[in-house]
């Protein structure tokens, strides 16, 4: 009997907190997501170092193709 009224009386507890906290982390997780976007200066550090890694990674380079490679040739595999 004990442990039933334990387990219920944490539940409401669990319950009640976890209605005031989810608004909160829903906001926090929301203004993130816009610092990601408009490039908020107050953004949190670990966001900063992630922004700093991606962008000192070496850029991507087209390849590059003169015009006097030739021409496309489209063709189909024939099995023999």
């Amino acid at each position: 009997m004990e442990t039933i009224l334990l387990l219920l009386i944490s539940a409401i507890i669990f319950y009640y907190l976890l209605r005031l906290l989810f608004p909160w982390l829903l906001r926090l997780l929301a203004r993130r997501m816009m610092g990601n976007l408009t490039g908020d200066p107050n953004q949190t550090n670990d966001t900063k170092q992630k922004t700093a890694r991606k962008q000192s990674r070496a850029p991507h380079h087209d390849k590059k193709v003169g015009k006097n490679i030739g021409e496309y040739v489209e063709y189909e595999e024939i099995k023999g």
